[in-house]
């Protein structure tokens, strides 16, 4: 199994639930990962290809109306391996916010770039927020697609809800100091990192490290 990758596993667990053609699948994928696994979208019109010929899919063409399309469906060697994978250790969780490294740099910019981050970020945590309150909605009228993985869904809703809420936050408590800085230099703003450290150290809960004897 060299030749997959987690996209592969994310494809293969689309097709566990049902068949889908590319289109189909684009759009599943548009709903309901792009904010955790985003590179899915760029894959998604390769992937069940090479899935197809690694035997865990297969490909049935057909015709919607006059137009052709293929349907992908996952084998036996597919749910195998789909099931092999969740037991599998998880990578460690990985940030990419390209604002938040405008703003460790932000002593060489202005004030109103810092706020245009800050902006991205909260547009970012209300986009979020959107498509989880169609998510919970459809869960709880009972119109859910997928109503037996609800139990699921709610636990990736949990996190991405309350990440949005982190993030909005601290883009509000952000903007709020930044919009009273004068300039971007130091000089006179030392006091609110300084206490954000202390605090941050007050309330730690990371596990003392152990050293071997």
């Amino acid at each position: 199994m060299a030749k997959l990758t987690a996209t592969s596993y994310t494809i293969l667990g689309w097709l566990a639930l049902q068949p889908w053609s590319t289109y189909e699948l684009a759009k599943q994928i548009q709903r309901n990962l792009r904010f955790f696994w985003p590179r899915a979208e760029s894959q998604i019109y390769e992937e069940p290809r090479n899935l197809v010929k690694l035997g865990l899919a297969t490909a049935e063409q057909t015709h919607v109306g006059k137009r052709p399309r293929t349907v992908y469906r996952i084998t036996p060697a597919g749910r195998q391996a789909l099931a092999a994978w969740i037991e599998e250790p998880s990578d460690a969780p990985m940030l990419w916010f390209d604002g938040l490294v405008r703003l460790f740099f932000g002593n060489f910019g202005s004030t109103d770039g810092l706020l245009a981050a800050l902006d991205t970020a909260r547009a970012r945590a209300d986009e979020i927020q959107q498509a989880g309150a169609t998510v919970a909605g459809e869960y709880l009228s009972g119109s859910a697609p997928f109503p037996e993985r609800i139990h699921c869904s709610g636990i990736v809703f949990d996190f991405l809800w309350n990440f949005a809420e982190l993030l909005r936050d601290w883009a509000d408590r952000s903007a709020d100091e930044i919009s009273h800085w004068e300039d971007t230099e130091h000089e006179g703003k030392e006091a609110r990192a300084l206490a954000l450290f202390s605090a941050a150290l007050a309330t730690k809960r990371i596990a003392p490290v152990v050293e071997n004897s």
